[in-house]
């Protein structure tokens, strides 16, 4: 434990910590039931495939953004100066372990939705396949941003 932290904050940052992984396992696996929920639709459709009248680098192009808006947001909301900032306003650490965890969220959020693209794209498509990339990349995004809740907020607590 670091000097820094009270027991009280230790204990809830264990909360809270557990509770982000929580969170992050059941938005890895919602992403798992969207590419099963387009296996069964796409491997049960017996109609030609009339895709949505949008050109064809829409999707992909949605897909990155969602993508590069988690990264950038996350990265901007637990900034090592923001962190500080707000160390040095409160004159305390309590309010790092919130602020991550709402940082976290929006990312995984906006990481599991590029597998929503593909969700839709694959129902239109009457294809699996249309699936698979953004699925698989959804997963890889999440499984590079576990919750880093305790790293981070005793980093700040022993930066103040």
């Amino acid at each position: 434990m670091t000097p820094n932290i009270s027991p009280e904050l230790s204990a809830r940052l264990d909360a809270t910590s557990r509770t982000a992984h929580i969170l992050w396992i059941a938005l890895m696996m919602s992403v798992a039931v969207y590419g099963g929920v387009s296996f069964i639709i796409t491997s049960q459709g017996d109609g030609a495939a009339e895709p949505l009248a949008l050109p064809p680098l829409v999707f992909p192009l949605l897909a990155v953004a969602a993508a590069t808006a988690g990264v950038v947001l996350y990265r901007h909301l637990t900034s090592p100066d923001r962190l500080r900032a707000l160390v040095n306003q409160q004159r305390s650490v309590e309010q790092v372990p919130g602020l991550v965890l709402t940082a976290s969220i929006i990312r995984w959020a906006l990481f599991e939705s590029v597998a929503i693209y593909g969700l839709v794209l694959a129902i239109t498509n009457h294809s699996f396949e249309a699936f698979l990339p953004y699925g698989i990349t959804a997963i890889g995004l999440q499984a590079m941003s576990p919750p880093r809740l305790k790293q981070i907020t005793r980093t700040a607590a022993s930066a103040s």
